[in-house]
């Protein structure tokens, strides 16, 4: 499907949230800048699919740098520009709370890795404004859990849900963070509240040991592999331990694909949010990193997850166009390819529902949910 066979909002909105752009797309992006169109809904789907943030970044880049700086919606400029702000300056003490952490667990000696939130932002888009994220993930082999639960809790955190009312952290029973674990890749989150600041109420650490989403199946032998070969990249000065590019690449791959065919997610529109689709094309097209396409084929057929990472590139480049070589995604996929339209219900292969429509269509649709319901039934 070609761009401008798009509604003018769609295509706008894929421009502003495009990793890169060649000239002929900085032209049809200036031009839709300046025509008339719904603006409301390409607002909504510019904050809904989270791309508030990377937008602005594309139009610094390739207008305001330019001394382009009139459109004709202008409160478009004002919304991205102060959203960026607020973004950014959450981020900052997303990133300090994390770092606290990230020290503590070097400390006593705790294996980590820093999964996609800040990793991201400073190493695929290299704009600490540019992506807004709630929770901050950390995968710890199981075996150091527990410790890493209890530096957590000595440090205030709390296993908890928040109440937006009271504005605190309530805690959950014992057998809610047992059931948690139970059922899922990760413990029940941990939350810090936060006083006294403007843009964060709340610090969550979502601790993984298991890199199969969405599932009760461990996979402890494939966690210590990714530990083991982990690597310390530099952020505000620090060094932080995370997933070598090749396994973050796999991993935000699969992290979107395990979602997207998620029944749960479907329901709570969580499911084909394009900033996730970003996530993958900025590992791939940035300049401080560099992606060893054999080395990622064979982490992808090492950690299993091959259908998963081929549905996610498949998409990206459905979406965003050549971002993705050809050559992988021959490599990658499968000889049945039907499972690219399925949803499953959670921790199950049950079929719940198979779409009927395209991608494009489908990521921009945003009452999925009730087309679910109707085709569920």
């Amino acid at each position: 499907m070609s761009l401008q066979s798009l509604d003018k909002e769609k295509q706008i909105v894929i421009l502003l949230s495009k990793a890169k752009l060649v000239q002929s797309e900085v032209e049809l992006l200036i031009t839709l800048l300046n025509t008339h169109m719904n603006w409301s809904t390409v607002v909504g789907l510019l904050q809904t699919h989270r791309l508030v943030g990377i937008a602005w970044g594309n139009v610094s880049k390739y207008l305001i740098s330019e001394g382009i700086d009139t459109i004709v919606f202008s409160k478009l400029l004002n919304f991205l520009r102060n959203m960026h702000t607020v973004q950014y300056e959450k981020a900052q003490t997303q990133c300090r709370q994390l770092l606290e952490i990230c020290e503590e667990f070097e400390k006593h000696d705790i294996k980590y890795c820093i999964l996609k939130g800040i990793v991201l932002s400073e190493y695929g888009y290299n704009d600490a404004g540019a992506r807004d994220f709630n929770d901050n993930d950390i995968l710890i082999h199981p075996n150091q859990i527990k410790e890493a639960i209890t530096i957590l809790e000595q440090k205030g955190y709390v296993q908890g849900k928040i109440s937006l009312k009271e504005k605190t952290v309530i805690p959950v029973q014992r057998k809610e963070t047992l059931f948690w674990s139970m059922v899922s890749h990760e413990v029940h989150p941990l939350i810090l509240k936060l006083d006294d600041n403007k843009f964060l109420d709340f610090h969550i650490v979502d601790l993984q040991y298991s890199i199969d989403l969405n599932t009760a199946n461990r996979t402890d032998l494939l966690v210590d592999r990714l530990l083991r070969r982990r690597i310390q990249i530099d952020i505000k000065g620090s060094s932080i331990s995370t997933l070598t590019w090749e396994d973050m690449l796999v991993f935000v791959c699969h992290h979107f694909y395990k979602e997207a065919i998620s029944y749960r997610d479907v329901q709570s529109y969580r499911d084909l949010l394009l900033y996730k689709i970003c996530d993958i094309a900025n590992l791939i097209v940035s300049k401080k990193i560099e992606i060893d396409w054999d080395t990622f084929i064979q982490r992808a057929k090492e950690l299993n997850v091959t259908n998963g990472v081929y549905f996610a590139l498949h998409y990206t480049n459905l979406v965003y166009t050549d971002i993705v070589p050809y050559d992988v995604l021959n490599t990658l996929k499968p000889d049945e390819i039907n499972y690219l339209h399925e949803v499953y219900n959670y921790d199950s292969d049950t079929l719940a529902i198979q779409w009927d429509d395209n991608i494009i269509d489908r990521i921009f649709d945003m009452n999925r949910p009730s087309r679910i319901i109707k085709l569920h039934s």
